[in-house]
C-alpha cells in the first residue's frame, strides 16, 4: 500500500547560514539547476534531437527582516566575508510548524555546501513607509545541493 503524501507549506522551513546559524532567514529564492541544451538535426531522420551539456547553478537570494540589534552579527559576517572570503553552508530544514523550534527528525534537509557570498543589499529606509526593512544576501554555490 502506498504511503500518503504529506506536503508542507513554503513557510514550514528554517533557513540558516552555517557561520551565523543562530540567525534565521525569512525567504530563499533562486537555486535553479539547469543543463545547457543544444538542438541539432542528424540529417537523416528529419527529427530535431537534443544534446545536453554543462550544468549551470543559479545563485540563491536570502532575505530577512532587519533588526538593528540582533543583526549586528550578520553585518559583521558580511564585512568579514568581503575582506577575507571563506566557504560556508546554507541549510533549509523543513519543520512541523512554522516555528523554528519544531524540527522534523533530520529528514528532508536541503544543504548547499561550499558557498560564497555574492552581492548583498542593506535595508532601505523610508520615513513615509510602514513596510519592513529587509536585508538581502546573494549566495553562490558551486556544488549540487544535497538532500537528506
Amino acid at each position: 500500500m502506498a504511503t500518503a503524501l504529506k506536503p508542507i507549506s513554503q513557510k514550514q522551513a528554517v533557513i540558516t547560514i552555517s557561520d551565523i546559524s543562530d540567525i534565521y532567514w525569512i525567504s530563499i529564492k533562486g537555486g535553479r539547476v539547469s543543463r545547457e541544451k543544444v538542438k541539432y538535426n542528424d540529417g537523416k531522420k528529419g527529427i530535431i534531437q537534443t544534446l545536453t551539456g554543462f550544468i549551470e547553478l543559479e545563485s540563491l537570494t536570502l532575505t530577512k527582516s532587519f533588526d538593528p540589534s540582533a543583526d549586528k552579527a550578520v553585518i559583521t559576517w558580511i564585512n568579514k566575508q568581503l575582506e577575507s572570503p571563506t566557504a560556508f553552508n546554507v541549510a533549509i530544514q523543513p519543520v512541523k510548524s512554522d516555528l523554528a523550534g519544531s524540527v522534523f527528525d533530520g529528514a528532508g534537509q536541503i544543504l548547499y555546501s561550499n558557498c560564497q557570498l555574492g552581492d548583498h543589499k542593506l535595508p532601505e529606509f523610508d520615513r513615509n513607509s510602514t513596510g519592513l526593512a529587509i536585508l538581502e544576501v546573494e549566495v553562490i554555490f558551486n556544488e549540487l545541493p544535497t538532500y537528506g
